[in-house]
């Protein structure tokens, strides 16, 4: 049986894509079929981490208003074996986007893949509320900032309204440099503010920019410290 997972932030900036590609690149390590789907309409940017901007033909639109099958818009990732990617429109308005079109999508591909990921555009929009509306669990992004939090306990009030009750937070862009009362918060105020389980934490890392403009996903290097990070998320999430 697949499961949908929603990627989201209350605000942009916090790395939520990132997060989004390398975790399905890390459940594909471990063997599943994981399928990605840009959800940032009108500002896709996933087949440009991916290194796939000139194969990215079609996109979620295109399949659902019938001008291609969902099997010639997806594309499998060439950097990861076991992922693929379903790019996001580039249109401003997208009326045919509703929960229940997003639904016949993702029915048809739990057919081909074990793992649904939706990588929702920042803040609270239409978009987002259609992939809360599908998902059984969601993976709230932020940075350890005040405003970061205020914006990740809007998305999870979405989330509750919605009823998914299987929710995660993961911090990303954590300094080691930085003392607590330097950053303005501290990881024990994010935990008190937000009433889901922490998943995991992602270091403040410059090789994780390079990796997004090289278009591979930094958990390609599979013997790296950042690579585990993903790994032990993975694993939790498999094993729930």
């Amino acid at each position: 049986m697949s499961r949908t997972i929603a990627i989201a932030s209350g605000k942009g900036g916090t790395g939520k894509s990132m997060v989004a590609i390398n975790l399905a690149a890390s459940l594909a390590h471990a063997g599943e079929n994981v399928v990605l789907l840009d959800m940032s309409f009108g500002m896709r940017s996933l087949e440009l981490y991916l290194g796939m901007e000139y194969k990215a033909l079609w996109d979620i639109c295109d399949v659902i208003n019938g001008v291609c099958d969902i099997d010639t818009a997806v594309l499998p990732v060439d950097s990861v074996k076991g992922m693929s990617l379903l790019p996001g429109t580039q249109k401003c308005e997208y009326p045919e986007l509703t929960a229940d079109s997003l639904s016949a999508i993702i029915e048809a591909l739990s057919e081909r893949f074990s793992y649904i990921i939706l990588d929702c555009p920042p803040g609270a929009g239409y978009p987002v509320e259609c992939a809360i509306e599908c998902t059984d669990l969601a993976v709230i992004v932020l940075t350890a900032d005040y405003v970061a939090l205020r914006d990740a306990e809007v998305i999870e009030e979405m989330l509750l309204r919605s009823g998914v009750m299987d929710r995660r937070y993961v911090i990303n862009m954590v300094s080691s440099e930085l003392k607590e009362k330097d950053a303005g918060i501290s990881i024990s105020e994010i935990d008190r503010g937000l009433r889901c389980r922490p998943l995991g934490m992602i270091p403040m890392d410059y090789n994780i920019r390079a990796s997004l403009a090289e278009g591979v996903p930094i958990v390609a290097k599979r013997d790296s410290y950042i690579a585990d990070n993903f790994r032990n998320m993975a694993v939790r999430l498999i094993r729930k």
